[in-house]
């Protein structure tokens, strides 16, 4: 689709059958699927890609809960970055 749509092919019929919920939601969310996701705790992290690896000391394991609700970034990271609990490095290189 991307190849006729750089030709100026915009509209497309698809024809879905088993599992077609699968491709509606993958083209519905797509530009979701395909973005880069940021994370901005704190005015001196704007703009970086929380990405890589994470160390922590077990103690971390203290704040997660039973709860299927609980969130990793949204409850646990802001919470932690509220309390001044995580440290970062900005790397000036390559990824790869």
């Amino acid at each position: 689709m991307a190849y006729y749509t750089f030709f100026g092919i915009n509209e497309f019929i698809v024809c879905l059958g088993f599992k077609g919920d699968i491709i509606r939601n993958y083209f519905a969310n797509y530009q979701l699927l395909n973005s880069d996701c940021t994370i901005d705790y704190s005015k001196n992290l704007d703009r970086l890609i929380i990405g890589g690896f994470m160390v922590f000391d077990k103690k971390l394991l203290s704040y997660l809960k039973k709860d299927e609700q609980c969130d990793f970034e949204s409850d646990i990271l802001k919470t932690l970055a509220t309390n001044n609990q995580i440290a970062s490095y900005k790397h000036l290189g390559n990824w790869m």
